[in-house]
């Protein structure tokens, strides 16, 4: 694939809501921009091997993949920070999505 073609799918990939855009966002925050586009390309080829292994088409997580996992995540990260300064928690109910 020549240089220019290879730009172009970065920004394709890097301005899309997709999973795939989301990891490319959050990746090149911490590692830079080409470090971030070669992650992805090699998401992406995982991603054909699988389904050329297995015949099931590409499931689209999409970015609320990230938002449910980062919510969980801070969830549990308050709790164990509050009962490390003595409170102890009960769980009233779960949150309606």
């Amino acid at each position: 694939m020549c240089g220019r073609c290879w730009c172009k799918q970065r920004v394709r990939v890097r301005r899309s809501r997709t999973y795939l855009g989301e990891r490319y966002r959050r990746l090149k925050k911490r590692r830079g921009s080409k470090r971030a586009a070669l992650a992805i390309g090699h998401d992406i080829l995982v991603i054909y091997c699988q389904m050329m292994k297995t015949g099931q088409s590409y499931q689209e997580k999409g970015v609320e993949f990230f938002q449910q996992r980062d919510r969980s995540k801070v969830e549990r990260q308050l709790v164990r920070r509050l009962e490390h300064m003595g409170y102890q928690l009960t769980q009233l109910s779960q949150p309606r999505a």
